[in-house]
């Protein structure tokens, strides 16, 4: 049983594991694993690379575990929060895409840089392309990285679980470059977890942003196209983040108040430990690691 140990020494093993597996994920030719279905082998990898670790670590933790993850339906005004999440989520990560990484391009979405999402536009393709590039990626990462690191890095206090759910979940492409976009995109959805107190919401908003680098891209493109000028387009982006970005934080503010109005209480986060948590969380010899494997990969691959 794994519950005697400190939580943040034993969470960022997990998290050092699982990026060695998806490094090791790169030399497996998929359709060696299934056949000639490509999108049957990915969802397989993913599954034995996030999910089989991470329920594998929630049942060491010992009993009374997943209770702590927050695996709760949502309610209608969760809804609301959630999908205006995924907009905020969507443009701000154009947004950060254009003027951090490669601006707008026509590839494909790939996971991790390694798995690249293709298809001949049958019904059949699309929705193996849908299950094995948005669906089971949103479960298995959000199980993950919002579930279990956020109820281990809770007793550091709220900020500890913020930074390192979001900067580890950002460090899984391996990508100096998109780094700050994938902190983005870990930190809207650590928000969205949070406010609708549920891992559900933050699956969904996941899934909605996978769906939008499957099939939307194209979209964005023409939009792109047709302003004829970049800087017209950016800002354009930019009125649209942030009117869906202040939506977002109005509805959250609205589901708190009415958190308050039904006298739900905020208890779920256990008593922080003394001392600073978040620097303690930071500088722990398991996540000094999971930043070594990051840089080599990053450096190397």
């Amino acid at each position: 049983m794994l519950s005697k140990y400190k939580s943040n020494m034993i969470a960022p093993i997990l998290v050092a594991f699982v990026y060695l597996l998806l490094l090791l994920s790169r030399i497996i030719d998929i359709t060696g694993v299934t056949g000639e279905n490509e999108y049957v082998g990915v969802i397989v990898l993913q599954i034995f690379i996030f999910l089989l670790p991470a329920v594998i670590y929630s049942r060491l933790r010992g009993e009374g575990y997943t209770e702590r993850l927050r695996l709760r339906f949502l309610s209608g005004q969760q809804v609301i929060v959630t999908l205006l999440g995924a907009m905020t989520l969507i443009c701000g990560s154009l947004l950060l895409s254009i003027i951090f990484a490669d601006g707008m391009t026509e590839e494909g979405f790939s996971l991790y840089n390694s798995f690249v999402a293709s298809h001949d536009g049958s019904a059949e393709t699309v929705i193996f392309v849908t299950v094995a590039y948005g669906i089971v990626p949103a479960i298995c990462e959000e199980f993950l990285f919002r579930s279990i690191l956020s109820a281990e890095y809770e007793e550091y206090g709220i900020f500890s679980a913020f930074i390192m759910s979001t900067l580890l979940f950002g460090m899984i492409h391996f990508d100096f470059g998109q780094l700050v976009i994938y902190f983005f995109a870990g930190a809207v959805l650590f928000s969205v977890f949070y406010a609708t107190r549920s891992v559900l919401g933050s699956i969904i908003v996941h899934f909605l942003y996978n769906l939008y680098g499957l099939f939307g891209q194209g979209f964005a493109s023409e939009v792109y196209s047709t302003t004829g000028s970049t800087e017209l387009f950016l800002l354009l982006l930019f009125g649209a983040f942030l009117l869906f970005a202040a939506l977002f934080c109005g509805e959250v503010a609205r589901l708190y108040r009415r958190y308050s109005r039904q006298n739900i209480s905020s208890a779920y986060l256990p008593k922080r430990k003394k001392g600073d948590g978040a620097m303690e969380a930071l500088l722990a010899p398991g996540a000094l690691v999971c930043y070594l494997i990051f840089i080599l990969a990053a450096l190397l691959f």
